[in-house]
């Protein structure tokens, strides 16, 4: 299963647009587990919808989250700190895993 979070906002706007993308089966089993209980974890009324900030910061970034593959795949749309407090719990661990692959 893959993972994508696009990061866009900030200072930058959307020139400052930032993408992890992960692939389940290449992570380790620690966070392969982590990263599938956050998964697991987020209400079926989020997917397709979006949690935005009426009144978004400069600094707040807007987050897109993809989950799964073709016909499959579903996405939500959020700044931190708005809906399901497992979005921005998910999208910290997704920070870590990418920077870990990153290395």
């Amino acid at each position: 299963m893959k993972i994508v979070l696009e990061r866009c906002g900030g200072f930058t706007g959307p020139a400052g647009r930032d993408r992890i993308e992960l692939d389940l089966s290449q992570v380790s089993v620690e966070q392969f587990n982590s990263l599938s209980q956050e998964i697991d974890a987020i209400p079926g009324s989020a997917w397709n919808g979006k949690f935005l900030s009426p009144h978004p910061k400069p600094w707040d970034f807007r987050h897109v989250l993809r989950v799964g593959e073709g016909a499959a795949a579903r996405s939500v749309e959020f700044h931190l700190d708005q809906g399901p407090p497992v979005l921005t719990r998910l999208a910290a661990k997704i920070v870590e895993a990418g920077a870990g692959a990153a290395s």
